[in-house]
C-alpha cells in the first residue's frame, strides 16, 4: 500500500516537474499558468485512480479520445446522431453534422459522410475530395 502512494507521488511530482520545465505555470504562459495547474489536477486524479500499468494504458487512451471529442465506436446513420446545420435557398437540409464527432459531416442524413480531421491522400487534397465512409444504419 505504501509502495503505491509513494508511487503515485513520484508521477505527480514527475509531472509537476515537467510542466514547470516546459513553462505552463508562468504568468505569461497560455491561460496565466493556470493550464499547467489544470493539467496538474488532471494527472492527480488520474494518479489517485491507482491503476496498474495496463489499465493505465486503457484509461488514457479512452480518456484521450473522449476529451478529443472522438467517439468510442463507429458512427452510425441514426438520424439521432445527427443535426442538420446547413439549408439550401428552398429550405431542404443539406448538411449534417455528427453530435458524436463534431468533425464529420453528411450531406445524405448521415449515412455517408466525410471527417474533416482524416487524413487525406495527396490526389484528394489536390482535387478537393473528400473520402466519404458508410455507416452500418439501416443496411
Amino acid at each position: 500500500m505504501e509502495a503505491a502512494i509513494e508511487e503515485r507521488d513520484s508521477h505527480v511530482e514527475w509531472a509537476e516537474a515537467e510542466l514547470r520545465r516546459a513553462g505552463l505555470f508562468d504568468e505569461d504562459s497560455d491561460y496565466g499558468g493556470m493550464m499547467g495547474e489544470e493539467v496538474l489536477r488532471l494527472v492527480k486524479a488520474f494518479s489517485e485512480a491507482g491503476h496498474s500499468g495496463f489499465s493505465a494504458g486503457m484509461a488514457a487512451h479512452i480518456f484521450g479520445l473522449l476529451a478529443a471529442w472522438k467517439p468510442l465506436t463507429p458512427l452510425t446513420g441514426d438520424p439521432s446522431e445527427w443535426m442538420h446545420i446547413e439549408v439550401d435557398v428552398a429550405g431542404n437540409d443539406i448538411t449534417w453534422q455528427s453530435r458524436r464527432n463534431p468533425a464529420c459531416f453528411s450531406r445524405d442524413g448521415g449515412r455517408t459522410y466525410y471527417d474533416v480531421d482524416a487524413k487525406k491522400s495527396w490526389w484528394r487534397r489536390r482535387f478537393r475530395r473528400p473520402k466519404m465512409h458508410r455507416t452500418e444504419w439501416g443496411e
